[in-house]
């Protein structure tokens, strides 16, 4: 059961951080063009 958790929790951590990782590149991208 932990460790079910605990792949868990790193899956969604990293799609956090890919998903913000993605964000901040965008909003780099947007604020670069202006």
């Amino acid at each position: 059961m932990n460790k079910i958790v605990f792949v868990f929790i790193l899956a969604f951590s990293s799609a956090v951080g890919r998903i913000s990782d993605n964000a901040i590149r965008h909003f780099g991208a947007t604020t670069l063009t202006q």
